[in-house]
């Protein structure tokens, strides 16, 4: 009988958009999630490109919470790696809902934590749909 191995990997790099939210489960474990937007250009049938701007949310656990939450602020580049998990939900209307998020995941801040009056990122390329989920 021949095993099947199915992969489930996702490797990107972006930027947060928003900052890190640290809360602590009813155990004290820290929880930090994250909305992680990476762009991308998209060649347009005319010829032209568009840019896009694809978010993913995760949470980092335990000290990897703490981390987050201490050294990584809105508009910090990071590296994520990790599964791909589909959440999905009916909504009120009985329609079907999904969100994609990063599980099992590794971060590695590509950027240093800026100075308090040094801004990361310009408002105007903050147009992040996640940031008030």
């Amino acid at each position: 009988m021949a095993t099947r191995k199915d992969l489930n990997s996702i490797s990107l790099t972006g930027w947060l958009g928003s900052n890190p939210e640290l809360r602590y489960l009813t155990d004290g474990e820290p929880v930090c999630d994250l909305n992680i937007g990476v762009h991308d250009e998209v060649k347009q049938l005319n010829g032209a490109y568009t840019d896009i701007t694809e978010w993913f949310k995760l949470s980092q656990y335990g000290r990897a919470a703490e981390f987050c939450a201490l050294y990584l602020l809105k508009g910090s580049r990071v590296a994520v790696s990790g599964r791909l998990k589909v959440e999905r939900w009916l909504d009120k209307q009985h329609q079907p809902q999904f969100k994609l998020l990063i599980s099992e995941a590794t971060l590695t801040p590509l950027d240093r934590k800026p100075s308090d009056d040094e801004p990361v990122v310009p408002e105007d390329e903050m147009d992040n749909p996640l940031s008030a989920a």
